[in-house]
């Protein structure tokens, strides 16, 4: 099949949260499975086209706005596993990629809606199904089904609380072309992520659970009939890990290799992350690494109770803790360091090191906020630790008193119930031989995007037969 994907973010390229990995991700699994694989987004200027060997064309596409004409360049390429790439690059896009739902964000959307359904349009050969990701993408799905029939359209809902709601007015105030007022009249409230729904053959969620719980209403109450009208054309999904991109056998970042058969690389990656922290280099102390954001103060006064123990705490965070997270740093000096997790390699080194890794989601609706990073860090024996609920919690199998079972460690999602599984977390790593296999049986554990990707070929096939 051909298939054109359209996402607001895609790794290297750009980067705004876990959408870019599966962007990424997704398309060079479809490749191996030999379907022939397009990705569109946003050319942010913080992306430089000769340092990735992106090729403008002449010719630009002229979308509408507000009585305004912008012009979009287009520039091709190609990924080194056979995905074919089309950015298009305006000064409206901005830096880098946002995924915050203001209004800056939804008049970009409605610019880059209009630009990519008309590559959807125009691409040859002819794709097959347009696959969208998220409100920043989804009005691509109605203008190009308009445009263009027969056409299979997918839907990704990727954080359904960021729905692109207009306030009353500023779509008025905008003034939009014809196809985009036509493409947003059906929804109510006018959303869009809603006009996505509406238009795609089938909409994909990402878990099982999370879908059923959309369904039900018990989650994204916004979204309306929008929704619940494609029940049964809804699906859940769960992404994968690239395994080229996270390999402890042939990581380039880390210090030594090692894989499940032998683990003993890991030792030495974990005594190099002390150092590099700047912890004290103790191989019998279990280290916890901690995929931290700022506001989430229940994470601080969680780690606080969990610092009684003998335990090393490395919290990756994108721009520096903030004042509760700031405050325990400082005053656990001897047992808490911070690395910065917008530095990929940085990222690496810490899977490579750790025992254990706790995604906090505390205050975030199940299924947002730790994309796959809990996989990834299983794959390098940093055994996850996850609430019971939301894609993590389907991914992650709780482990038995004995360890003789599991790959990791749930809880409710709550303090006390956090504060327990990571007691139970450092008991179990007391416990050396069992937490080894447990390690071992967790890192072998298929995590591939290969799974998912035959998944999203169902999908993709039920929409063109």
């Amino acid at each position: 099949m051909k298939v054109l994907l359209i996402t607001p973010e895609i790794a290297p390229y750009s980067r705004a949260s876990s959408l870019a990995e599966t962007a990424a991700g997704l398309p060079k699994a479809l490749r191996g499975l030999g379907h022939q694989v397009t990705v569109v987004s946003p050319l942010y200027e913080a992306i430089d086209p000769n340092a990735h060997t992106l090729a403008r064309r002449l010719s630009t596409i002229d979308v509408e706005l507000g009585g305004e004409t912008y012009a979009c360049a287009v520039y091709d390429g190609r990924t080194t596993g056979g995905v074919d790439l089309v950015f298009l690059g305006n000064e409206q896009f901005g830096d880098e990629p946002e995924t915050a739902d203001d209004a800056q964000t939804r008049r970009r959307a409605l610019l880059f809606g209009q630009a990519a359904a008309e590559i959807a349009r125009t691409r040859e050969p002819t794709c097959d199904v347009v696959h969208a990701f998220g409100f920043q993408a989804a009005l691509s799905l109605p203008i190009a089904k308009a445009k263009r029939t027969p056409l299979g359209a997918v839907l990704s809902l990727f954080q359904t609380d960021r729905l692109g709601r207009f306030e009353p007015g500023e779509l008025e105030a905008l003034a939009p072309p014809a196809v985009v007022s036509d493409a947003l009249s059906g929804t109510d409230p006018t959303t869009l992520l809603s006009a996505g729904i509406l238009a795609a053959d089938r909409v994909v969620a990402g878990s099982p659970g999370l879908a059923a719980a959309l369904v039900d209403g018990s989650m994204a109450a916004d979204l309306g009939e929008a929704l619940r009208a494609r029940g049964d054309r809804l699906t859940g999904i769960i992404d994968g890990v690239d395994g080229a991109v996270y390999n402890p056998v042939v990581d380039p970042n880390l210090t030594a290799r090692f894989d499940p058969a032998d683990t003993s690389g890991k030792d030495e990656c974990k005594g190099a992350l002390q150092y590099e922290l700047g912890l004290p280099i103790r191989p019998d102390t279990p280290l916890l690494a901690v995929k931290a954001e700022d506001g989430q103060g229940g994470v601080a006064e969680v780690l606080k109770g969990l610092l009684r123990n003998d335990v090393q705490v490395a919290l990756a965070i994108p721009d520096g803790p903030d004042a509760a997270l700031g405050d325990l740093v400082d005053s656990h000096d001897e047992q808490v360091k911070c690395i910065n997790a917008a530095d990929e390699g940085a990222v690496h080194r810490l899977f490579g090191g750790a025992d254990l890794f706790w995604a906090p989601t505390e205050g975030a609706e199940p299924g947002q906020g730790v994309g796959g990073l809990h996989l990834a860090a299983q794959r390098y024996g940093a055994l996850p630790i996850v609430a019971r609920t939301g894609p993590p919690g389907e991914t992650v199998v709780d482990c038995d008193a004995h360890l003789e079972t599991g790959t990791g460690f749930l809880y409710d999602d709550d303090r006390a119930a956090m504060l327990s599984a990571l007691q139970r977390a450092l008991a179990a790593y007391a416990n050396t031989d069992a937490f080894e296999a447990l390690r071992r049986r967790a890192m072998r554990h298929d995590t591939s995007w290969e799974r998912a990707a035959r998944r999203f070929e169902h999908v993709y096939r039920s929409v063109t037969e």
